[in-house]
């Protein structure tokens, strides 16, 4: 082991972002694994609730429709097996 512990999970950087509408989060789950995935705002609240539950080892795309949040800033967290992974994304009509 190079004592570097491999991340279970990785999500690409969203793209567009800002997001109008809707976009497409793309990750990777590297060794099969519970999943979760949701978006917070600003103040931490969970606006979105988008994966739970065990994946297989793969490269996935899930949908984030944002049509109805308000401007701002959110946080794309995904956490698996102690792993957390975050990007931030911004909402902008």
């Amino acid at each position: 082991s190079n004592g570097l512990s491999q991340k279970i999970v990785t999500i690409d950087e969203p793209t567009p972002n800002p997001i109008s509408k809707q976009t497409t989060l793309h990750y990777t789950v590297s060794e099969e694994s519970h999943v979760l995935i949701s978006v917070f705002d600003m103040l931490g609240r969970e606006v979105r609730h988008l994966v739970d539950q065990t994946q297989k080892q793969g490269y996935y795309g899930i949908s984030l429709d944002v049509s109805d949040l308000p401007n701002g800033q959110y946080n794309v967290r995904l956490e698996s097996n102690g792993t957390v992974v975050s990007k931030l994304v911004s909402v902008q009509k």
